[in-house]
């Protein structure tokens, strides 16, 4: 789990962050994928890091990701909802 407004630092063991996978396959490699999802970091016994409680990220979330970035496109602007804007979770 990475943060939300800095994809290339870990949180702390029992915070929530922006899940960060790695993908393999026969035919492509593609490191660093930052999902659309959020978990807590736990520590399993044998050392490595484990999650919990994945959810999809809140719209509070994924702004906050944005938020330092200048290269950012405005929520008004995204590729959502056709005609622009972001949707809204309804859980």
């Amino acid at each position: 789990m990475v943060d939300f407004a800095d994809p290339t630092r870990l949180v702390a063991y029992g915070a929530r962050g922006r899940v960060r996978v790695h993908r393999l396959t026969r035919d492509m490699f593609l490191p660093n994928m930052i999902e659309r999802d959020s978990a807590i970091r736990v520590a399993r016994v044998d050392g490595d890091d484990d999650l919990a409680d994945v959810r999809p990220c809140s719209p509070d979330e994924l702004n906050m990701a944005d938020a330092d970035r200048t290269d950012a496109a405005s929520p008004s602007t995204g590729p959502y909802v056709p005609g622009g804007g972001v949707r809204e979770w309804r859980l």
